[in-house]
């Protein structure tokens, strides 16, 4: 059993609070001058929809996400959809927000992701406080959780703000959950229906939250019903059938009303036993990621995690598996909050360890919430070591808090050094360069690096690069083509543009950057012919409607 802190009064509780927010500002303080990296310009910088009030019903009806044709063909950056390519208002409607406060200074976005950050810090010492009774544990929890370099990710990149909001009203959820049973039956109602909105903002967030009704079966497995399933059957429709009803309605909103797109699965075909084995693989990056975090970058080329036979690889991803189980299950044995942690990290992994339909196999930003049962995990551990007697017979400077500390301290460095890879666009995809040699992605960037800087020529050598890696890129022919147009050397812009087109006719951004080509160069009737052979490949594209119905009003459009 742990031990229980019953002298532990309001003003301990709000000085603890103060703690953890500001270690959470001190390790993050260096990334409040860093700049917009990787997603953050197409869903914030040339975003249009966020800029204007008058978009904000637009959150409500399907103009709020491009269409898959859309997305494939180049239009995203047009501003005409919120850029998400999944039904997430509220993360939008926190950027409408943060343009209406700080406009494009990247300041403010990344303060905002600050404050998030450490609130959900401050939930999780709650929560943890709630089931533990113990404030060093749940203190612990909390620090490990704001400092560890896993979710430096999550916190510098502002177009991972879903995240953020996903585990704020993830977590502020099951803390609602937990009180309202303990709470005289009209209040109980109240916050039982409170809880269910705070779910729905959950998931009006980001997907991963659609977990939360399995994790709340789970807590009442371990802690109120105490593994006796003819209990959790019989509370179905009293304690989490509203629940369920809240998450189908989100599918069908998500799924048919907003016709949220996802990435188109990959074409692999797995037998059983490869598939354990490209999971074991995937499972055990992450465990590393967490205990040991070092390695940790944004994963590009995530097909190196796809394994088809057994190799060394697997069978170390097997032994640490293996490993995990052992130790955290002699913890549990003892606590049925380690045991609740081990499955809150495993159901909320559920959602990102799909080998067919996810995009990246593997990310640190997938791990934002389940790395929250395994800090608690940890801090239940390290609590219950200082009692065994090996620990017993060290020096006693080798206490829980040193241990703690030398931890944190690791975790502080590890983190603020990590601050750094997204200072800005180069420093971001320099870094991945170093990683991916062989991948045209950091090349893409860093060209857009120069692009923005006005560094022409060595946009175009870091275009070229990208082009030999993969040479049948229509979007890689754009960016050239963008580099030689603002150079004005048109004639090679219209090569490349054009280069585009033949190998992706549906890739309305290239028809639509050389028809302004055309238009810098004063060929107007060029540029129509242009456009209106575009409408016939694609005749719903809004960025190509409009460029024509532009000539028109300016009588530069051929009758």
């Amino acid at each position: 059993m742990m031990d229980r802190d019953i002298n532990y009064n309001k003003r301990d509780i709000r000085l603890t609070i103060l703690l953890i927010v500001a270690v959470t500002f001190l390790i993050y303080a260096n990334s409040l001058g860093n700049g917009f990296v990787r997603d953050d310009y197409i869903v914030i910088v040339d975003n249009e929809f966020i800029k204007s009030w008058k978009n904000l019903p637009l959150l409500f009806n399907n103009t709020y996400l491009p269409s898959l044709s859309d997305i494939n063909s180049g239009e995203l950056i047009s501003g005409f959809s919120s850029a998400e390519l999944t039904y997430r208002p509220l993360v939008t409607l926190s950027y409408f927000l943060d343009y209406s406060m700080w406009g494009l200074r990247a300041f403010g976005y990344h303060f905002m992701n600050l404050i998030l950050h450490a609130s959900n810090a401050v939930l999780l010492f709650i929560f943890v406080f709630l089931l533990s009774a113990n404030k060093k544990i749940a203190l612990l929890t909390s620090l490990l959780f704001a400092t560890h370099p896993v979710n430096a990710e999550v916190v510098n990149t502002i177009s991972f703000r879903a995240d953020l909001l996903s585990f704020l009203f993830f977590i502020s959820c099951l803390i609602v959950y937990i009180k309202s049973f303990s709470q005289p039956a009209t209040m109980r109602m109240f916050s039982y229906g409170f809880s269910l909105l705070i779910f729905l903002l959950a998931l009006f967030s980001k997907e991963m939250a659609i977990t939360l009704p399995l994790i709340l079966i789970w807590y009442d497995w371990c802690f109120v019903f105490k593994g006796r399933p003819k209990e959790i059957l019989s509370s179905f429709k009293s304690r989490y059938l509203a629940y369920f009803l809240i998450l189908f309605f989100y599918l069908w909103v998500w799924g048919f009303l907003m016709k949220s797109q996802v990435v188109a699965p990959r074409q692999i075909s797995f037998k059983f036993e490869a598939l354990l084995f490209t999971l074991s693989i995937i499972i055990a990056q992450y465990l590393q990621w967490v205990f040991v975090p070092l390695g940790l970058h944004v994963v590009l080329n995530s097909d190196k995690f796809i394994v088809k036979a057994f190799n060394p690889q697997v069978g170390l991803a097997i032994l640490l598996i293996l490993l995990f189980f052992v130790l955290a299950l002699r913890i549990s044995r003892r606590s049925r909050a380690a045991l609740f942690s081990i499955g809150w990290f495993f159901i909320t992994l559920l959602p990102v360890i799909n080998p067919f339909l996810l995009k990246n196999l593997v990310s640190a930003r997938y791990l934002y919430i389940p790395i929250g049962g395994l800090c608690f995990l940890f801090s239940l551990g390290l609590f219950n070591l200082q009692k065994t007697r090996p620990f017993k017979i060290l020096p006693k400077v080798l206490n829980f808090r040193t241990l703690a500390a030398v931890i944190l301290i690791a975790f502080l460095i590890l983190t603020t050094t990590r601050n750094r890879t997204w200072k800005d666009e180069m420093t971001f995809w320099s870094a991945l360069v170093n990683i991916y040699p062989a991948d045209p992605a950091p090349h893409i960037g860093i060209g857009n690096g120069f692009l923005n800087k006005g560094l022409i020529g060595e946009a175009v050598v870091e275009f070229q690069r990208a082009l030999e890696l993969n040479p049948g890129s229509p979007a890689i022919q754009v960016s050239l083509g963008n580099a030689f147009a603002a150079e004005e050397r048109y004639a090679e812009a219209i090569f490349h543009f054009k280069q585009a087109i033949e190998l992706d006719k549906r890739y309305m951004l290239a028809h639509h950057n050389l028809g302004i080509t055309y238009i810098l160069m004063e060929d107007f009737d060029q540029a129509s012919k242009v456009w209106e052979k575009a409408l016939e490949t694609n005749p719903t594209c809004k960025i190509i409607q409009d460029d024509l119905a532009e000539l028109d009003r300016l009588g530069l459009k051929k009758p």
